[in-house]
């Protein structure tokens, strides 16, 4: 059953510069849904045995614990003079961020990471970490790329020079991209970048991957072969008639939505990071069928993890609130 939602976005961060454009994602978002946001910093204890084999945690360094209180200061007034509108809370939490992270996701309807950090928290989807958290978190995760500085002229004089090009660059305004298979948690990942692109005015642009099918054993260009064409038209054809039916009933949901569907033919993290470098938000269900199966855990999420131009969103079937 679809999660309720709880009226609170999570942001993780370690004072690096990813995670302060985590945080700066996270407060627009929770402006634009008139929500509490929740910054999380983890402070790390090591671990050491005592008698009888137990771990036992290292005892919390007071300046550790005064840098991290101070971090969180500075990240609530930067939020505040963004958005002053915005409920902010803060937590300190004592132990590894990631389950610091997934902790907050049990009272969260969005948890918000960058890519790099100095820390956990900022290295959330590097490696074990970041699958761990998409894994087990009980929302949506969002991971934003590497940092870009904005380009003088962007245009946008209005905006605080702090921001980064994420944020408040001609990409904030950019359309929303999901990646569509007709699955389950493909169906997951369509509902919750409508609803982000409707409430934030957003285009959305609905995209299936096929792939027409390879001539075995062959080191060099075949021949044309009629079959093969015939089964790569069909192929097309099957991806635009998939994307049209899912999108038809959000159609009428959200009138004033703009929709576009693009059936391509290619590998689908290449599709995916392709559609990515115009996009605002790549949105993902965690696991799919056809072109995207294992996407969560495979080399296809790593891929698209990793080298994304945009923040990613990674939504599950169970993470779906209502």
């Amino acid at each position: 059953m679809p999660r309720r939602p709880t009226g609170r976005i999570v942001a993780g961060v370690d004072g690096s510069p990813s995670s302060l454009q985590a945080l700066e994602w996270a407060a627009r978002e929770a402006q634009q849904r008139d929500v509490t946001l929740r910054i999380v910093h983890a402070l790390h204890v090591m671990l050491f045995k005592v008698p009888f084999g137990v771990l036992a945690p290292s005892p919390i360094d007071p300046q550790a614990e005064d840098d991290g209180r101070t971090l969180l200061a500075e990240a609530e007034k930067r939020v505040r003079d963004w958005h002053p509108e915005v409920r902010v809370e803060t937590a300190l939490v004592v132990g590894p961020a990631t389950q610091a992270l997934v902790d907050a996701a049990a009272e969260a309807d969005l948890v918000v990471v960058g890519s790099r950090g100095l820390s956990g928290v900022g290295a959330a989807f590097v490696g074990s970490v970041g699958v761990e958290l998409a894994a087990h978190a009980a929302c949506p995760v969002v991971v934003l790329p590497p940092v870009r500085e904005r380009p003088e002229d962007d245009g946008l004089a209005g905006c605080d020079p702090a921001l980064t090009e994420v944020v408040c660059g001609p990409r904030a305004k950019a359309p929303i991209v999901v990646g569509v298979d007709g699955s389950r948690p493909s169906r997951s990942a369509l509902r919750f970048a409508v609803v982000e692109a409707a409430l934030t005015g957003r285009g959305l642009v609905a995209v299936n991957a096929w792939q027409r099918p390879a001539q075995a054993d062959s080191l060099v260009a075949p021949p044309a072969d009629p079959a093969i064409e015939v089964d790569a038209a069909q192929l097309a054809e099957g991806s635009r008639a998939l994307l049209e039916r899912s999108l038809a009933p959000w159609r009428e949901i959200y009138p004033r939505t703009r929709f576009e569907e693009r059936a391509v033919d290619g590998h689908p993290a290449q599709v995916l990071l392709d559609a990515a470098r115009e996009a605002s938000l790549l949105v993902l269900g965690s696991r799919g069928r056809g072109g995207f199966t294992g996407l969560l855990f495979g080399s296809i999420s790593q891929a698209v993890l990793h080298r994304a131009e945009a923040p990613v969103a990674v939504i599950r079937v169970s993470t779906e609130a209502r």
